[in-house]
């Protein structure tokens, strides 16, 4: 949707992900669940979104999301094992099929 302003609603995909949004969130903050502090720092991002998502105006430290992305790329690695070399990025999910 565009504004008046020639502006992009960026309100109807946050609402479309708020699902994935949740779920990231849990995951970052259980991989930081020994840290007060940066769990705090997920919290605000979250509630951030929620109040972005119901259409209330607020304020967010970019050091705060831009941690609680790291936390996410953090877990997702934990969780699916990511590969990377400066020659190849690979996402490992399952064996790769025999060819024959």
């Amino acid at each position: 949707m565009i504004t008046p302003a020639n502006n992009l609603d960026w309100t109807l995909l946050f609402h479309a992900f708020e699902d994935a949004l949740e779920w990231a969130f849990d995951a970052a903050q259980d991989f930081a669940r020994q840290f007060p502090a940066e769990v705090d720092a997920v919290e605000r991002v979250r509630a951030f979104t929620r109040r972005q998502n119901s259409g209330r105006p607020g304020q967010l430290h970019i050091n705060d999301l831009l941690f609680t992305f790291a936390l996410v790329a953090g877990a997702l690695e934990r969780d699916v094992g990511f590969i990377a070399t400066p020659s190849q990025f690979q996402v490992r999910f399952a064996q790769p099929a025999n060819r024959v």
